[in-house]
């Protein structure tokens, strides 16, 4: 008898499912007090002081606090540049869960967000894959071969430090080139890149981690690699852009006490200062 009437009890599940679902968005709604998503016609995405439920909940474990993030995204690529523990890969991850909470027909943990309706939304990935043989390059390229030629579609690409994982030269161009195809589509993108004169390229928006300030009057009786007070002395804010690509990677290196020769020596190399490094 039970297995003559499979449809209607699968249906019947399925409906019990649904109301469930709505009554745990309800729960979330009185509960969180966040905000309901505004959609746009225009191609957009605006967060006001976003704060990532995963990341946040993680930071509160530590007795540490998710910094709001407010970003502006439009037609077509904007580009993030800032130092390394500055935040880029979390503001990315955290403007698709955004996207993906409003279209699920859930609140948005933000003060204010407003959007168009995104068709796709594409992380890049940066693992290996060693069931198919592929590097963390490999993969990656794998992925975007077959997302690229969809920038027709309205969607949201969000490509994390692309072309990372092959040599500086040819990643540099092989970006260069993504993003060149991009501008030319109807999807909004959202790139963070350390690569130098991406962020210069006529038609993209340049924003960039806000970083380490004040870190020389703070160095002096810290302990080296000191990993979260250096968290705390960074601020991840995005402002807008100066053009040249944040050089916060040395600041950060010695202040976790990476040996003084070596980063005098890099300091060298780049024609500063070791005093420099520190008093930026």
């Amino acid at each position: 008898e039970v297995a003559r009437q499979q449809r209607l009890l699968l249906a019947a599940c399925r409906r019990i499912g649904r109301i469930d679902l709505l009554l745990a968005k309800g729960r979330l709604a009185r509960k969180t007090g966040w905000c309901v998503p505004e959609l746009l016609d225009q191609p957009q995405l605006v967060l006001e002081e976003f704060v990532n439920p995963e990341v946040s909940s993680y930071l509160a474990h530590e007795d540490r606090r998710f910094q709001p993030l407010s970003l502006r995204l439009g037609l077509p690529v904007t580009v993030i540049t800032g130092a390394n523990m500055g935040g880029k890969s979390v503001a990315l991850r955290s403007a698709g869960l955004a996207v993906a909470m409003a279209q699920m027909g859930l609140l948005v943990s933000a003060k204010a967000c407003r959007l168009s309706l995104r068709e796709f939304v594409y992380y890049s990935q940066q693992e290996e894959n060693p069931r198919q043989g592929l590097s963390t390059f490999g993969t990656e390229i794998h992925g975007l071969a077959r997302v690229l030629p969809l920038r027709g579609q309205r969607g949201l690409y969000l490509l994390d430090e692309p072309a990372r994982g092959t040599n500086p030269w040819e990643g540099a161009a092989l970006v260069k080139a993504i993003v060149d195809w991009l501008l030319t589509g109807n999807s909004i993108t959202l790139v963070a890149t350390h690569f130098p004169g991406l962020s210069e390229v006529d038609g993209i928006d340049h924003l960039q981690v806000a970083g380490l300030k004040g870190l020389a009057a703070k160095r002096q009786g810290i302990k080296a690699q000191d990993l979260k007070l250096l968290q705390e002395l960074m601020d991840y804010s995005l402002v807008p852009g100066k053009g040249e690509v944040p050089r916060d990677a040395l600041r950060v290196a010695a202040f976790l006490g990476l040996a003084p020769e070596i980063v005098e020596k890099a300091s060298q190399e780049l024609g500063i200062s070791p005093q420099e490094v520190l008093e930026k």
